[in-house]
Parts: structure tokens; sequence; C-alpha cells
């Protein structure tokens, strides 16, 4: 968003402050906000009943409201703690949406999304496991190759402990996968 906003000139009126606009579904805690080509905003909701597919919203600039963008195929959700891993939009226009461990604890495979500006969803690949890992993203980096593939950082979750002893998100190693 920061790219067309802060190249306007000081005093601009994109580059005002703005407020999350009316009618939004959750919270807006830890929610990621991707720019679709029409410059409205898709955010999936973190906030969201624990083993249920993630609804998503569509914010418009020029009616300041958020509406429906329907429901993905399937949990992008850490149920743990809220997170969710990155989106990025691909030449196409799709938004490659990266899920974080749906399972907690649990440990499963991350499931990946793909929303079309049209307003469907289909699910996209899983992560594969390595070594009897399953690998997830929670706040972790997605970035659009030449390729228009999408390379993640991924990392096995709730396998190791912080200093608390509290089970982490993220544990070593990291791995990168393409999608």
């Amino acid at each position: 968003l920061c790219r067309s906003v802060c190249d306007r000139p000081p005093g601009h009126p994109d580059r005002r402050p703005r407020t999350p606009g009316a009618g939004k579904a959750d919270a807006n805690d830890e929610d990621g906000w991707t720019r679709l080509a029409n410059g409205e905003v898709l955010t999936l909701d973190v906030h969201r009943l624990p083993q249920q597919n993630t609804p998503a919203e569509r914010y418009s600039p020029i009616t300041g409201k958020w509406t429906s963008a329907g429901t993905a195929p399937n949990i992008l959700v850490d149920a743990y703690d809220n997170e969710i891993g990155p989106a990025v939009r691909l030449p196409n226009g799709n938004i490659f949406q990266v899920g974080a461990d749906p399972c907690g604890p649990g440990n499963c495979s991350a499931h990946t999304a793909i929303y079309s500006p049209s307003g469907t969803w289909t699910a996209g690949p899983d992560f594969p496991p390595i070594d009897g890992k399953f690998y997830s993203v929670d706040d972790g980096p997605a970035a659009v190759l030449p390729t228009s593939n999408v390379l993640v950082q991924a990392s096995p979750p709730y396998t190791c402990g912080g200093e608390s002893g509290i089970l982490m998100p993220s544990c070593p190693p990291s791995h990168f996968f393409e999608f």
C-alpha cells in the first residue's frame, strides 16, 4: 500500500492518516492487507472460530467500507495464536495467500489458497513435510519471482520452546518453498 501512497507529495489527500473503515468484521489484529489491482484491499480475518475455514474481507477506499470476500477453502490461521502467513499479488492479479499451522501445537500441514479478484477462492498446494516435520508460516516472508512463482520461507511450528518454556510458532530449521 505504501508504494502508491508514500510516493505522493506531502499534503496530498492520499497521505492523510486513515482508519480501518466501517464494518470490519473482526478486530484487525494480526490481519495482513494485500492491495488488489483495482486499489481495494484484501484481508483474511484471523480471529475466527477454531476449525473453520478462514473468512475474508475487501476494503474499498472509495466507499470506506468493508465487504465480505467469501471464505477461503481451507483453514489458513494458526488456531493457537491467531497468526497467518503472508499474501502476495501475482502478475495475473490473483492473490496467493500462505497459511499458518491450522492445528496449533497439533502439528499438521499448512495450506495455501488463491483468491481471484472476481471473488472466488481455490485451494492451493499444502506444505510438504520434510523429515517427518510439518512446515508453517506465522508472520513469515514471501516474494513473487520473475517466473510468477512464489518463494516462501517456512519453519516447523511448535517444536521448540522460548525462554519461558512456551512452545514457539516458528522453530529452526527454516526452508524455502517455491509454489
